[in-house]
């Protein structure tokens, strides 16, 4: 009788190699240089159509110790899907690029979707969120699992960002296993009051109350 094989749920993803975060990775190094809005040498060879010299800002940050690579081209003078499209697969093209898992970063689905349909391997989808009600964020998360995707859920909803107890209670990815999404290609997004912008009730919260919610999200949130 063969024994059985378990496979831990840890965070899968991969470009042309593998990349397994377990609990005891320590920090993973993202590269966000590829980034329109985080590097003006990009974004400007981005706008002059000079991807191929924008490769070079990718083959740096990977030589730099990138474990994964953030792309986005949200900007209002791109045409957000054709860039996407053509620089990503510009980046398959590259072995040395396409070794690393890539996240595609964008406040806009049908830019997430057109970068989808690019890459290999397993990547990260940055992000989704509940601000366009929960029907379309299942969706986008199913579109998301359909490619075979990470997703990075946003704590965000129609009345927008929460703060740390409604996410520790109403985490938007709860549940989702209903709808035949693996909850281990989940990750959620943390970055929430009390570790964020100005707010009138900011004064309430505290450091500790962001570590208390994520705990609670370690125990709780995808099940």
């Amino acid at each position: 009788m063969q024994e059985t094989t378990i496979i831990k749920p840890y965070l899968r993803l991969a470009g042309l190699e593998p990349l397994v975060i377990r609990p005891e990775t320590n920090f993973v190094n993202i590269g966000e240089r590829t980034n329109v809005t985080g590097s003006k040498k990009f974004a400007r060879l981005i706008k002059e159509n000079k991807y191929e010299e924008a490769l070079s800002v990718a083959r740096q940050q990977v030589e730099n110790g990138a474990q994964v690579l953030d792309v986005n081209m949200d900007d209002a003078l791109l045409d957000g899907v054709l860039a996407m499209t053509t620089f990503l697969n510009l980046v398959q093209s590259e072995p040395d690029i396409a070794k690393i898992p890539i996240m595609i970063d964008s406040s806009k689905f049908e830019i997430i979707e057109a970068g989808l349909k690019c890459v290999q391997g397993k990547c990260i989808v940055n992000s989704i969120s509940m601000k366009e009600g929960e029907a379309k964020f299942i969706e986008q998360a199913i579109t998301c699992q359909s490619y075979g995707a990470s997703v990075i859920v946003m704590a965000f909803d129609e009345q927008g960002q929460a703060d740390v107890d409604c996410v520790a209670e109403e985490y938007p990815g709860k549940g989702l296993g209903h709808h035949g999404l693996d909850p281990g290609a989940l990750e959620s997004q943390r970055g929430v009051l009390p570790g964020g912008a100005a707010s009138e009730v900011l004064p309430r919260y505290h450091i500790v109350s962001l570590f208390n919610c994520s705990r609670h999200l370690r125990a709780n949130a995808l099940k």
